[in-house]
């Protein structure tokens, strides 16, 4: 079963749980269900920096954000 998400009024055919976008110094990590966003409100810090709807996160920690993002089972599309 595919699951959706919700874009404005719309709800959409839903792949993955998260978008990464790596462009040098800074990738933007962009939570796109439920669950990807309760992910992101517990594990990543209260005080980052968001860019719209989407982490800016420093290239030199989105390898283990991914990794945790993996180990909890969700998936990713994107590339860094």
């Amino acid at each position: 079963m595919a699951r959706r998400r919700r874009v404005g009024l719309i709800m959409t055919d839903l792949q993955h749980d998260f978008d990464v976008v790596g462009s040098g110094s800074v990738c933007l990590l962009t939570p796109l269900t439920d669950d990807a966003w309760s992910w992101a409100r517990e594990f990543l810090p209260d005080d980052g920096p968001m860019l719209g709807s989407s982490y800016g996160v420093e290239s030199r920690y989105i390898m283990p954000i991914l990794e945790g993002i993996s180990e909890a089972g969700m998936t990713i599309s994107g590339s860094v």
